[in-house]
């Protein structure tokens, strides 16, 4: 097969192969960087995908999944930042830092943490230097750059979401999580003191009878009574909706 690359009648054309295949020999090992590194995440997306799943059903293992796919998240974070420092790819490598990030923030708000206030600062900071970093770099907007937007995007979504609501829809919906309804005291008795933290005192204070009389019926006698307490203690002063003799009949119920 004729190679202008072997042709000495064609010094010019020699000359240009050479620089190709330099240049491909020379970014070889970025592809298998990039390669691996994609791989890698595929197992940190389904560590992920796997434990929210879980989580949202609540099937036993689920921490597992979670805690894993955070610390590979971190270490992924942590390798894609020094190769992008590395590489003058740190612009890339933010906004992929972005997007796991926003995965972090998701994982927070399942755990109930108040730190995920604090990730989702971290999450648009990187986006924001990463962005401009990136555009100095490539001057031109990619699929990277639109999938760190979405995944910004639906963190930004998430904050302005209720700790309440978000708690109500991953715990107790009634087309998912029928069992929790009926058979968790400790979920309602939760939900209520986030309703009773975001000001909602009527719903408050209807969550935390619903934690009291499944701890009764259930036979936690004394889960029941702690439960009383906070009921005539802190939900009922501040609700509109029992009176006193309503509350009494509680009483009667619970003793």
């Amino acid at each position: 097969m004729y190679d202008p690359a072997n042709n000495p009648m064609e010094p010019g054309r020699r000359n240009v192969s050479k620089v190709i295949r330099n240049e491909i020999l020379k970014n070889e090992p970025l592809r298998e960087s990039e390669s691996s590194f994609r791989k890698f995440s595929y197992y940190v997306y389904a560590f992920f995908a796997i434990g929210f799943i879980m989580r949202f059903f609540h099937v036993s293992g689920a921490g597992f999944f979670l805690w894993t796919g955070f610390v590979l998240t971190l270490l992924l974070i942590t390798m894609q930042l020094i190769e992008g420092y590395n590489k003058h790819m740190l612009g890339r490598s933010l906004l992929l830092g972005t997007i796991h990030f926003a995965i972090i923030y998701l994982f927070f708000r399942f755990q109930e943490w108040d730190t995920a206030v604090i990730v989702y600062v971290m999450c648009a900071l990187l986006f924001i230097i990463g962005l401009v970093l990136y555009l100095i770099t490539y001057k031109k907007l990619s699929v990277l750059v639109i999938i760190a937007t979405l995944f910004l995007g639906t963190s930004v979504y998430l904050s302005v979401i209720p700790d309440h609501v978000f708690y109500y829809h991953i715990n107790l919906t009634e087309t998912f999580h029928t069992y929790t309804r009926q058979f968790d005291p400790w979920i309602w008795n939760n939900y209520a003191w986030m309703l009773y933290d975001d000001g909602e005192y009527n719903l408050a204070l209807q969550a935390n009878i619903m934690a009291m009389v499944l701890a009764k019926s259930l036979g936690y006698d004394q889960l029941a009574s702690d439960y009383h307490y906070e009921v005539n203690e802190y939900m009922w002063p501040k609700s509109t909706i029992l009176s006193e003799d309503e509350i009494n009949k509680l009483d009667l119920l619970i003793n």
